[in-house]
């Protein structure tokens, strides 16, 4: 089935089309929530929270290249709002890496490190990803190739 003719499915309400909507991703709606940290309790809640945000606006969505990028897009919307409720005021975290490796990613933008988060820790597609971050595919290939120059270069 092509994302035109499940989004229309989505859209009528359909119970099966929503549950295997349902089943296919919140696995990795999950695994998107885990790999920032999230306590297991409120992964449950915000993966939940995905879903319905998700149930309550496929009304409104007109046109969509990727189901999985604008289910992310929603996701991360979902993880920003949580942190906000969670830190009025931000906090340092300890480095989890090397002092080399933090001193290489710091040389990168927020853009580029969310890029190659995606890419390389989600595994979507640079053409998911554009979704996530409104851009242009060609922009979301330039932003990471440009990213992984600049950490390889600092090798």
């Amino acid at each position: 089935m092509n994302n035109h003719d499940l989004v229309s499915l989505l859209q009528s309400k359909d119970d099966k089309a929503w549950e295997g909507f349902y089943k296919e991703n919140e696995e990795r709606i999950a695994s998107y929530f885990s790999k920032r940290g999230i306590p297991y309790h409120t992964i449950q809640d915000l993966t939940q929270e995905t879903f319905i945000g998700a149930f309550q606006s496929i009304s409104s969505l007109q046109k969509i290249r990727s189901l999985t990028g604008w289910l992310y897009g929603i996701a991360y919307h979902n993880f920003i709002h949580y942190l906000r409720e969670k830190y009025k005021k931000p906090k340092t975290l300890e480095p989890l890496a090397p002092l080399s490796d933090i001193i290489r990613i710091k040389k990168l933008s927020s853009r580029e490190i969310k890029i190659i988060q995606y890419h390389l820790i989600e595994g979507l597609t640079l053409k998911d990803i554009s979704r996530v971050l409104g851009i242009a595919d060609s922009t979301a290939r330039v932003i990471f190739m440009r990213a992984k120059n600049k950490l390889r270069d600092n090798l």
